[in-house]
């Protein structure tokens, strides 16, 4: 819920929070409730995201911005492909549903996907969802998730800021 409370303070006229935990949407209202924002402008919706995604696509919604910031998909080297899969599917469902000149933010925190791989990831996606944007921004974790240089799977928190055109 947070990147929904950074929206509405941001002056969103409406967001959806989507998640499949009750936890993190209750997180969210309470979010809200506490940052004194008006919850009319708010949905918080308990569903399976991908389901929710392909949803909106048949129905042909259009968003300004879109937030994706899935759980670790790749918990293992097992399961990396599986995982890239994944990030490539959520992505190209929300690249889909970005208006022309709107933006996608998109989010791993799985490790094993490094920067290189996710750009490559999302590009296939945007490829996929016949899409035509562009990277405006890269984002990654800040001072306080401290990256080891003998384990660089401690960088693990990267973002995408993509402009679709």
């Amino acid at each position: 819920g947070g990147f929904g409370l950074w929206a509405l303070k941001g002056g969103a006229s409406k967001i959806e929070n989507v998640d499949v935990s009750e936890h993190a949407l209750n997180a969210a209202k309470t979010g809200v409730a506490f940052n004194h924002l008006d919850p009319g402008r708010c949905k918080f919706l308990k569903k399976d995201v991908f389901a929710y995604l392909r949803e909106q696509v048949e129905k042909g919604t259009k968003y300004d911005l879109v937030v994706l910031d899935p759980p670790k998909f790749a918990e293992s080297a097992a399961n990396l492909k599986k995982a890239c899969r994944g990030y490539q599917d959520i992505n190209r469902l929300g690249l889909m549903l970005v208006k022309n000149g709107g933006h996608l933010l998109t989010f791993s925190c799985s490790g094993l996907v490094d920067p290189a791989l996710f750009q490559k990831i999302v590009a296939d996606a945007a490829l996929d969802a016949k899409v035509d944007g562009r990277v405006v921004g890269t984002l990654r974790q800040d001072e306080d998730h401290v990256v080891s240089l003998p384990c660089p799977e401690t960088f693990y928190l990267k973002g995408l800021d993509i402009a679709v055109m």
